[in-house]
Parts: C-alpha cells; sequence; structure tokens
C-alpha cells in the first residue's frame, strides 16, 4: 500500500472514529438511514388510504414530487427500495451528515420524478435510492483508490439493470438519471462546504 492510501484510510479511520461507537442495534450508527427508511414506511402507509392518495395525486407538480420522494411505490418496492437503502445508504451516510443525507435523499427523489413528469405521466415512486447512489459514486469517483471507470461502470450497471426491470420505460430511465445527477451535484455541494 503507498503512502497516499495509507493516508487515505487513516483520515477514513479517524472521521469514523468521530461519530462514536455503534448505538444498539443495525441501525444505531445510522439516524439518516434509519429517518429515510421511517419515511418511506409512512409514505406507503399514507399511499394505502384512498383519499389521502388522491388528495395526493391531485397536488400540483412540486408537492406531487415531494411527496414522491417518500413514497416506495407499493410493498415491493418498499422491500426492494428498503434494502438498497439499508445497503447503499450504510454507505452513503458516512459520506455527509445525517441531514445532508436526508436532504439529498428527498431533493433527488423529487428531482427525479419532476424529470420522469416532463417526459411522461406523472410518476410516483421513490427515485431517492438513486440519489444515494449519485452520493457514492461521487465518493468512488473521487477516491484516488478507485479507477473511474469502475465508478462509470458500477453506475451504468445499476440504472441498466432498473431500466430493465422497469420494463424499458423512458421516462422512468430520465427520472433515475436525473435522480443520480441531482444526488451528485448535491454531495459535491455538501462537500465543498
Amino acid at each position: 500500500m503507498d503512502r497516499e492510501a495509507r493516508d487515505y484510510w487513516r483520515q477514513q479511520r479517524r472521521k469514523n472514529a468521530r461519530r462514536g461507537p455503534l448505538i444498539g442495534g443495525p441501525l444505531g450508527d445510522l439516524p439518516g438511514t434509519t429517518v429515510v427508511l421511517a419515511l418511506m414506511v409512512v409514505g406507503y402507509i399514507i399511499f394505502l388510504v384512498p383519499s389521502a392518495s388522491m388528495a395526493i395525486l391531485s397536488l400540483p407538480a412540486p408537492g406531487r414530487d415531494l411527496v414522491s420522494s417518500i413514497y416506495p411505490g407499493g410493498f415491493l418496492g418498499l422491500v426492494i427500495n428498503g434494502f438498497f437503502v439499508y445497503v447503499i445508504g450504510m454507505q452513503a451516510e458516512h459520506l455527509l451528515e445525517p441531514w445532508q443525507y436526508v436532504l439529498s435523499f428527498i431533493l433527488s427523489g423529487a428531482f427525479g420524478a419532476f424529470s420522469a413528469g416532463l417526459f411522461g405521466p406523472a410518476f410516483l415512486a421513490t427515485m431517492g435510492p438513486l440519489g444515494l447512489l449519485g452520493i457514492i459514486s461521487h465518493a468512488m469517483w473521487r477516491n484516488p483508490m478507485v479507477a473511474h471507470n469502475r465508478a462509470l461502470t458500477f453506475v451504468g450497471f445499476l440504472l441498466a439493470l432498473n431500466f430493465v426491470l422497469s420494463g424499458f420505460s423512458l421516462p422512468l430511465l430520465l427520472g433515475m438519471v436525473g435522480a443520480y445527477l441531482a444526488g451528485v451535484v448535491l454531495t459535491a455541494a455538501f462537500s465543498r462546504s
């Protein structure tokens, strides 16, 4: 391991040590991930109530997009997105402050819903996990130990997988790309502050 790599990992250990020990349970030291998962569960419960979901669908675009950033798109979406948030979120949350992490999730999800709505009907399912992917890929791009083509391959694979699983929906793909780019931009902005 060269000197740059040792310095990088020493700095990462110091940063993680400042966060403190694990405080009970698998999400004890991940307050942002816990909040995001709780918001997704609340979003799922809200959409189970027909009158609430109809009221949300009748909102103008900015409000609808913000609310859709926490709606997982049904029970299967809650399970899959929840698992993705848990796995990717554990990594992404250590790169930002918890409030920045939650804000990145919500705003990138809203921007993804807005992007999808520009090219097709309003889309009501969270795109926030792709914003978390933007956080991770920004960190991968800035890490001298990771080849940049690996970061792009990682992102390309996950976007292609989501595109195929979505049934080749172009508006959905553009929404996913929008959420991903919003996550990258927000992470870059938070990294500078």
